[in-house]
């Protein structure tokens, strides 16, 4: 049904937490389990994708020898078979058990990999990694359908040594125009990974294509919105809600739902830029949002504690998420406490200082505790000032990086590609009235690049949404502002 954000589910009675929603067995489920067995997708399929899991899984114990049995497939790997497991369906037609489901699925998602090469050619730099993470995706696209087509040839002998049903069968033909090198093959090719990136969900490293399971739009959870929230393991509330049973797919309510209104659900905690690139959209409201910032590495730099004070300075840190080094995903700033920093003593104050200064001198030390009651006082401990100046001065480490990225942003906007993008977006706008917020179920009015039934062009679709998706970050980075310490206060 439409929903706030297009094809959405909705409820047809009142909803409670951990209801069962949906309940698929894995013969309807595009998956392993599904994939390699005979009496579901027949023998030339499952012999297929039985070798193409093995060589998967013996390329994977090669390179791990921690893995065990089975090697240890990536979230990409699985990309690729679910990929070619759709488009053999779709190549199939009304006698693949799955054509109803397939019928519903948009033709794009509206994802970078869908964008037009005038849309990508606009993206700007200064935006943390977006311009080169849809560079780097469009990439990785042509490089997993180049895969597909050397491994069939290899799955091809290994059949034919074996006398297996899969040599000479439709579905080796079916592969053979799946995997061809042209322009019609990879363009199919790019729309089954959209599918499988906005729609098939993961769990602890499997993924799993189910109809019904992804008809249900995103909204942060209202957990994730409690100022002392805090996940043991990313998307624990989605883990939660979807379960692998012996039998197959579950997926329950994360939250309440009054009759004939819309059923939402978390797809985890990510950050924007994961929605952006793999989903199509960009959320109104993300909690779990954060923004990519480069940070010099202080491995290795010269402090004068103990090895057990050093230890315990790492565990304050990364309670605190300051990162040592590399690239780090920063949040929006909060004054809520992590949990778990009421056993630090007060020496900490003197550990990072002593640790921070770039000489570590007592006089580099004293000059900066001349300048933190300059610096906006934000809770810490309950009581001792020095207690509250330490996390002031965490906290003005990541406000300059924020300050640094935000600079970027704007300037990002005020770009070559900026402008084109902002030029390309006015028709989203001058032909409905605003920009679009579908999710990944939602763009099913989207049709060609000339447009859809909205009549909105995709390129102005497209560049509104990374225009959404730096706004969003500006708005981020921006709640570091009243953070900022002096410039030469450093941590």
């Amino acid at each position: 049904a439409r929903g706030r954000y297009g094809v959405g589910a909705i409820a047809t009675k009142d909803v409670a937490p951990n209801d069962v929603l949906v309940d698929v067995p894995f013969s309807a489920v595009l998956c392993r389990e599904s994939l390699t067995n005979d009496a579901v997708v027949g023998s030339a399929k499952s012999e297929f994708f039985t070798l193409l899991y093995a060589e998967i899984d013996n390329r994977h114990s090669r390179h791990n020898r921690h893995a065990g049995a089975g090697g240890t497939p990536t979230s990409a790997d699985e990309t690729v078979v679910l990929a070619t497991a759709l488009l053999l369906e779709r190549a199939d037609g009304d006698a693949s058990p799955w054509s109803s489901w397939i019928a519903t699925l948009p033709p794009r998602a509206g994802s970078p990999l869908s964008f037009s090469d005038v849309v990508v050619a606009a993206v700007p730099n200064g935006v943390a990694t977006l311009r080169t993470d849809v560079l780097r995706s469009r990439v990785l696209v042509k490089k997993h359908h180049d895969y597909i087509r050397r491994f069939l040839s290899l799955a091809y002998r290994i059949s034919k040594r074996n006398q297996g049903a899969f040599t000479n069968s439709a579905v080796y033909q079916s592969l053979r125009s799946i995997a061809e090198d042209s322009s019609s093959a990879r363009t199919a090719w790019t729309w089954a990974t959209e599918m499988v990136h906005s729609r098939a969900w993961s769990v602890l490293g499997k993924k799993y294509f189910t109809p019904l399971a992804d008809a249900f739009n995103f909204a942060p959870h209202p957990d994730q919105f409690l100022p002392d929230y805090a996940y043991q393991t990313r998307g624990d509330i989605f883990v939660k809600s979807h379960q692998i049973t012996t039998t197959g797919v579950v997926v329950k309510a994360d939250r309440r739902a009054k009759k004939d209104g819309e059923v939402f659900e978390t797809y985890g905690d990510n950050p924007n830029l994961i929605y952006f690139q793999y989903h199509g959209f960009v959320p109104e409201q993300n909690p779990s949002n954060c923004h990519h910032v480069q940070v010099a590495s202080r491995v290795g730099y010269p402090s004068p504690l103990s090895f057990e004070q050093s230890e315990s300075k790492l565990t304050l840190l990364k309670l605190l998420k300051v990162p040592r080094g590399g690239y780090y995903c920063l949040p929006a700033a909060t004054t809520v406490l992590p949990r778990g920093l009421q056993g630090f003593e007060p020496w900490y104050v003197d550990v990072l200082y002593i640790d921070s200064m770039q000489e570590g001198t007592a006089a580099a030390k004293a000059s900066a505790w001349e300048h933190l009651p300059e610096m906006p006082k934000v809770p810490f401990w309950r009581d001792g000032n020095h207690q509250k100046d330490t996390l002031v001065v965490v906290r003005g480490r990541s406000a300059r990086l924020a300050m640094a990225a935000l600079d970027g942003v704007v300037g990002a906007f005020s770009s070559d590609g900026g402008r084109a993008l902002q030029d390309a977006a006015t028709a989203a706008t001058s032909s409905d009235g605003s920009t679009d917020n579908d999710d990944d179920n939602g763009e099913d009015d989207v049709g060609s690049s000339s447009g859809g039934s909205s009549g909105v062009p995709v390129d102005a679709r497209d560049a509104a949404m990374i225009l959404q998706y730096m706004e969003a970050q500006r708005v981020l980075l921006e709640s570091w502002r009243k953070y900022a310490p002096p410039v030469h206060t450093e941590l």
